[in-house]
C-alpha cells in the first residue's frame, strides 16, 4: 500500500507554490490516465510501477524565516528514534512507545495551540500568503494564520510528550473505529499498526513532511468524528485486498494527508473565505474542508463496485475541482453522506481556540486578576475621568471622536462566543460609577451609561443604543443587569454588523480607526461609516443605504441586492450584485463580476471631517476612477452591466449626528454634486493591472 504520495506541499521561498523538476510535466493534480506512463485498465501490476514514477512533488517548510531547506533535508528530518527501537513491542512514554490519555479534535488542537505560544517562535502572519485581511472577518485572523504556518512547518518529535499524545491519539481512535473491542492504553512508536492505517512505512512521521502535525490533527478528527464512515472504509480495504491484494486498498492515511493539502492550498488561494467567515476560524475551516473531502472519497470511493487504487487518482481529481468551484457545497453535501449517527458532527464546526485560555472568573462574580487585560487601559481611564467629572454635576460629558481613535475598540471580540471574562470587564466599563468591588451580579446599567460608553466613548449611533434597551431590557425598568447585557453582547461590535432588519446604525469619526470592518447580511438598514476604515466587506443586504468613509484598502461587496452605496476606496469589487446603486470614488479601476442592473455615478457626499479623512487616506480626490470599471463577465463590453445615474439624482449627500462638528467648506468641495458633464466625462487609466478573478464560491 505504498503507491500514494503527498502530492502537495510547500515553498517556503515562494509559499504554496509547487517545486517541479524542469524535466516532468506532472503536476499536482496529477490524473494517471494523464501521463505517458498511465497503465492498462485492469494491469494492477503496471499501475504500482506507474505510482511509484509519478515525480513526488514536496513541500519544503521552514521553521525559521530566511532558512529554506528540502524536507527530506537532515535539518529538517524529524528526530525518530534509533533502528533498534523498531521491535514491535508495547512500550510505556519512557521506553520511546505512545501513550495515552488519548485527545479528541478539540483537545488536541487547544494543547498543540498552546504549546505554540509557550515555545514563543511564532512568527508574524505573510501578508502575500493571501488576501484574508480583505476577505474574512474572523476574530485574531492574523495570529490564526502564524498558528497554521507554525503547525504545518511543524514536524513530529519524539522529545515532545504531546506530540507523542497526538500520536497514540490517532491509534486509539483508529482502533476503535476498525471495531476492536480493546481500548489500548498505549502502542509502539514504530510498528505495522501504522500500516494498517494507511502510512507508507512503519514510522508515520516520515510521511508528515507534507502538511506537518496538521496531517495528525486532521487524522484524529476523521475517526474520532466520523467513526462509522472510517469502518466502512477500513472494511472495504479489507474486502478489496482480498479480491486484489495489497493493490485493491486505497491506504486512508496517505489518502488523508492528500486531502489536508487540498484543504490547506484551497485556504492559500482564498477559495475558502466563505468556509472561515461561517467557521469563524481559520483552524476550524481547514479542518472542516478536510473532514468533507475524506468522507466524500470514502463513499465515493466505496460506491465504486471492485474500485482499486486505481480509483483514486480520479476521485483526487474531482475533489480537487469541487473544493476548488463550491466548498460550501462540498460541506453541505455532507451532512447528506454520513449515516444519523454522524449527522451532528456534519452539521457542526469544532470549537477551537486559537488563543490559550485565560483563568475563568472566580465565583461570586469577581474576575481574576491574573488573566490578560481585555479592555484597553487608555479607553479605561478616559470613561472613569470623564464619567467622575459627569458624576460631579459638569454635565454629560461629550468626549471628542478624535480623542479616541484607539487602536482597538475593546467590542472588537463581540460575539457569542465572548467570554464571561471579557463581557464583566466591559460591563463594570459601562457601570463605572459603581463600587469596584461590588459583585457583577449586583450591577445595573442605565440607559444614560450605555449611551455614555458606546455613543460618547466609542462612537456608536443612539440609535443603536435604544434599540439594544429595547432588545435586552425584559423586564422594562430601564436598566441592564448583567445577564441582560450578557444577552445581547453580541449585536455591540464595533467592526461588525450583521443579520439585522430595519434598524439604523452609526459609526462617528475616530470611531473605526483604520480597523477592517463586516457587513452582513442587512435587510432594510441603513448604515453611515463615518471614518477612516482598511478592508471592508458587505455581504447579502437588501434594500439598505450604506456609506463607508475612505477605505484605504479595498471595499468588497457580493450578494448584495436594491442598495445604494456611497463609497471612496482605493479600489471597489462587486459580485452577483443586482440593481444596486453606487456613488463611488474609486483610486483605481474598479471591478465588477457576475453583477447586473448596477447604476454608478462619481461620489457626491460630505459628513464632518471627511476632507481630513480623504488626506489621511492618501487619495487624489480630483482623480476618481468611477467609471473606468471592468467587468470580468463582460470583458468584451465592460458598459453591459451598468450605466450611469441620472444628473437629477446626484445631489451631495450631507451627512450630520447628534453632537456633531460643523460640516466644513473643505469637506463640502472634496465631492460635490455631480454635474452632467462629470457624468459624461471619459473615463481614466491608471495603466495598472486588474487582478485576477475573484472566484469564491
Amino acid at each position: 500500500m505504498g503507491y500514494l504520495r503527498a502530492l502537495t506541499t510547500i515553498v517556503e521561498s515562494q509559499p504554496w507554490q509547487l517545486e517541479e523538476d524542469a524535466s516532468d510535466e506532472v503536476g499536482v493534480f496529477s490524473d494517471l490516465a494523464g501521463t505517458e506512463s498511465s497503465p492498462v485498465d485492469g494491469d494492477i501490476d503496471d499501475a504500482a510501477l506507474a505510482w511509484e514514477s509519478v515525480q513526488e512533488v514536496t513541500l519544503t517548510y521552514c521553521s525559521k524565516r530566511g532558512s529554506v531547506a528540502s524536507a527530506d533535508s537532515e535539518s529538517e528530518s524529524p528526530v525518530v528514534a534509533s533502528a533498534t527501537d523498531n521491535a514491535t513491542i508495547l512500550c510505556d512514554g519512557a521506553s520511546g512507545g505512545l501513550v495515552g490519555p488519548p485527545l479528541n479534535r478539540e483537545a488536541a488542537y487547544g494543547k498543540l495551540l498552546n504549546w505554540l505560544h509557550l515555545r514563543g517562535e511564532l512568527q508574524p502572519a505573510r501578508r502575500h500568503l493571501f488576501d484574508l485581511r480583505q476577505l474574512l472577518e474572523i476574530k485574531d485572523q492574523a495570529l490564526q494564520i502564524a498558528e497554521l504556518d507554525a503547525l504545518l512547518a511543524t514536524p513530529f518529535d519524539d522529545a515532545e510528550a504531546l506530540h507523542r499524545q497526538l500520536a497514540f491519539s490517532v491509534f486509539a481512535k483508529y482502533s476503535k473505529a476498525s471495531g476492536s473491542s480493546i481500548r489500548p492504553a498505549s502502542c509502539p512508536r514504530r510498528g505495522s499498526h501504522w500500516l494498517d492505517m494507511g502510512f507508507q512505512g512503519d514510522d508515520f512521521a516520515t510521511d508528515l513532511r507534507g502538511v506537518g502535525i496538521v496531517g495528525l490533527l486532521h487524522l484524529l478528527s476523521f475517526f474520532g468524528s466520523y467513526p462509522s464512515s472510517a469502518q466502512k472504509a477500513i472494511q472495504t480495504n479489507i474486502d478489496r485486498e482480498k479480491k486484489h491484494g495489497d493493490n485493491g486498498a486505497v491506504p486512508l492515511a496517505c489518502a488523508s494527508l492528500n486531502f489536508s493539502s487540498l484543504a490547506v492550498i484551497a485556504l492559500r488561494e482564498g477559495l475558502l473565505s466563505q468556509v472561515v467567515r461561517r467557521a469563524k476560524s481559520v483552524h476550524v475551516a481547514v479542518l472542516k474542508v478536510h473532514e468533507a473531502l475524506m468522507v466524500s472519497f470514502v463513499y465515493e470511493w466505496c460506491a465504486k463496485a471492485d474500485a482499486t487504487v486505481l480509483a483514486f487518482g480520479d476521485i483526487l481529481q474531482d475533489l480537487g475541482k469541487r473544493v476548488r468551484w463550491a466548498p460550501l457545497r462540498l460541506i453541505r453535501e455532507l451532512h447528506e453522506l454520513v449515516p444519523t449517527t454522524e449527522q451532528a458532527a456534519s452539521a457542526s464546526y469544532a470549537m477551537i481556540r486559537s488563543v490559550p485560555e485565560t483563568k475563568v472568573p472566580k465565583a461570586g462574580g469577581g474576575e481574576d486578576a491574573e488573566g490578560p487585560p481585555l479592555v484597553s487601559g487608555e479607553l479605561a481611564s478616559i470613561v472613569k475621568s470623564a464619567s467622575a467629572r459627569r458624576c460631579q454635576g459638569d454635565g454629560k460629558e461629550e468626549l471628542p471622536a478624535e480623542k479616541l481613535s484607539l487602536q482597538v475598540s475593546p467590542l472588537a471580540r463581540a460575539c457569542t462566543m465572548s467570554s464571561v471574562q471579557e463581557m464583566s470587564s466591559v460591563f463594570r466599563m459601562i457601570c463605572v460609577s459603581s463600587p469596584k468591588d461590588a459583585p457583577i451580579e449586583s450591577l445595573k446599567a442605565t440607559e444614560d451609561d450605555l449611551a455614555f460608553f458606546l455613543c460618547d466613548a466609542l462612537g456608536h449611533g443612539r440609535k443603536e443604543v435604544q434599540r439594544f434597551l429595547q432588545r435586552v431590557d425584559i423586564n422594562h425598568d430601564g436598566h441592564v443587569s448583567f445577564e441582560e447585557f450578557t444577552r445581547g453582547y453580541k449585536l455591540l461590535n464595533s467592526y461588525r454588523i450583521y443579520k439585522r432588519q430595519q434598524e439604523s446604525f452609526l459609526r462617528k469619526p475616530g470611531s473605526i480607526a483604520g480597523q477592517q470592518f463586516v457587513v452582513e447580511d442587512l435587510t432594510a438598514c441603513e448604515l453611515h461609516v463615518l471614518d477612516c476604515v482598511g478592508a471592508c466587506t458587505i455581504d447579502g443586504c437588501s434594500a439598505c443605504e450604506i456609506v463607508i468613509g475612505p477605505s484605504e484598502a479595498s471595499v468588497f461587496i457580493r450578494d448584495c441586492e436594491d442598495c445604494t452605496f456611497y463609497v471612496a476606496t482605493q479600489q471597489l469589487r462587486t459580485r452577483r450584485c443586482t440593481r444596486c446603486t453606487f456613488f463611488l470614488y474609486s483610486a483605481t479601476e474598479p471591478i465588477i463580476e457576475m453583477s447586473q442592473q448596477l447604476r454608478i455615478a462619481p461620489l457626491a457626499l460630505s459628513y464632518p471631517g471627511l476632507a481630513t479623512h480623504i488626506t489621511r487616506s492618501g487619495f487624489d480626490w480630483e482623480r476618481n476612477f468611477w467609471n473606468a470599471i471592468f467587468d470580468f463577465s463582460s470583458p468584451e463590453n465592460c458598459r453591459k452591466n451598468w450605466k450611469p445615474v441620472s444628473v437629477g439624482e446626484c445631489k451631495q449627500y450631507s451627512i450630520v449626528f447628534e453632537g456633531a462638528d460643523e460640516i466644513t467648506e473643505a469637506d463640502t468641495k472634496m465631492f460635490p454634486a455631480v454635474t452632467a458633464e462629470r457624468l459624461a466625462a471619459a473615463p481614466l487609466s491608471s495603466g495598472q493591472g486588474l487582478g485576477a478573478r475573484m472566484d469564491v464560491a
